[in-house]
């Protein structure tokens, strides 16, 4: 089996090669005649990290991805839309574990149709609009406070780890690393047209995965509701509220209740006359409540998925960026810290950023990022069964687009 899907994958590989050797017109825009269009594009992601923890120099993929996207114009008003988006490890083995070898997964696919004067609708595994409030994340590896729900077990879409069935793995990982800031199955999208600056954006969602073989957390339904404002004079404000219900808890303290997670975003970010200097800011609050991995009332805490019950943790970020236009390349700076309350047993991070980047034009189509990164992270809790770290990072890394 594993032959048979590196086989299949050959044919992939060379397409990808092409598009980044070529710069040709035809490696982006393979179609586009009368009404009808086909493109090609992706990202090829590498990062290399060093921390005051463990000197070891590391290579990790960071989110290397190809995608197909056609239309086509049913009007001269209408367009019916879609695409496919597969995501990979790029770093990993050969090997047989199914713990270290090589993947690929779909990051998008849906269909939608829109309306030059109204907006756009879609259907099936697409974006979640409030991943884009936030505005103080100008760099590649140590920014984004929303992602707090990552930090903490999660109640909804947690990770389960993999169980041996029939003498082989099974996932239990629910639906993602994050319900509000990932691409969930079963959604409804949509997004209106911008009016005086402003335009509105929102999904729901329905079940995950397949019956008979749901788990707890799996995601039961989820919406969410982002306002987006865009003035002539620099300034951007988004605001933003998403919340999830998962499966009934099968254990714990929280047994045969359900899961619920939300989170309120706000992120405001002012381009100074020039637009050579800009400051980002954020803030956020994520709540959970009957989460899954509560502790017993007689147990021992236990790492870092421990909770005492329904938490809340509020979340700021401010970053502030230099922009070289004309050389193409750039300075920044963020502060993030992310507060849980007593039931998170007053978790705490606050991280530190300062990075540089530049963009190099490969050709026409195609172009390459290069970043350097420095950070500082302090996280500490009152768990006893939690390690306090501090550490500094130091991360470089390369983004090539085509």
């Amino acid at each position: 089996m594993g032959i048979l899907i590196m086989k299949s994958l050959k044919p992939l590989a060379a397409l990808v090669g092409l598009l980044v050797l070529s710069g040709s017109a035809n490696a982006v825009n393979v179609y586009n005649d009368k009404g009808t269009r086909f493109d090609v594009n992706g990202q090829f992601r590498l990062k290399t990290q060093v921390t005051s923890q463990n000197h070891e120099m590391k290579m990790n993929d960071d989110g290397s991805r190809i995608g197909f996207f056609g239309s086509h114009e049913l009007t001269n008003d209408i367009k019916v839309f879609g695409k496919l988006e597969w995501g990979s490890d790029t770093q990993k083995t050969n090997s047989e574990n199914p713990k270290s070898n090589f993947e690929m997964y779909n990051r998008v696919g849906y269909v939608g149709f829109s309306h030059r004067d109204y907006g756009q609708i879609q259907f099936g595994r697409t974006y979640i609009p409030i991943d884009w409030v936030k505005k103080s994340s100008y760099g590649y590896g140590n920014t984004g406070v929303f992602y707090f729900s990552d930090v903490l077990g999660r109640s909804v879409g947690y990770s389960g780890g993999e169980t041996s069935v029939n003498g082989k793995y099974v996932n239990y990982n629910g639906v993602g690393k994050n319900n509000f800031m990932t691409r969930l199955p079963q959604t409804i999208f949509l997004e209106t047209n911008r009016y005086e600056g402003f335009k509105l954006a929102g999904t729901v969602t329905g079940k995950s995965g397949e019956d008979g073989r749901r788990v707890a957390g799996d995601i039961t339904r989820a919406y969410s509701l982002v306002g987006f404002y865009k003035s002539t004079f620099g300034l951007e404000f988004d605001a933003g509220y998403s919340a999830a219900k998962g499966e009934a808890n099968n254990s714990g303290p929280n047994k045969d209740k359900t899961p619920e997670n939300s989170i309120l975003a706000f992120g405001a970010e002012y381009f100074f006359p020039g637009r050579e200097f800009s400051i980002g800011l954020d803030y956020g609050q994520s709540r959970a409540k009957n989460p899954g991995l509560a502790l017993y009332s007689n147990q021992a805490p236990r790492g870092w998925n421990s909770v005492k019950g329904d938490w809340k943790a509020d979340l700021y970020g401010v970053g502030v960026k230099w922009h070289w236009d004309r050389i193409e390349s750039g300075m920044y700076a963020g502060y993030y810290l992310r507060d849980g309350d007593a039931n998170t047993f007053n978790y705490k991070k606050e991280t530190y950023t300062m990075g540089v980047d530049k963009r190099f034009a490969v050709s026409k189509y195609n172009n390459l990022r290069l970043f350097a990164e420095v950070a500082y992270d302090d996280a500490r809790s009152e768990n006893p069964k939690y390690e306090d770290k501090k550490q500094y990072i130091f991360e470089t890394g390369m983004r090539l687009y085509f």
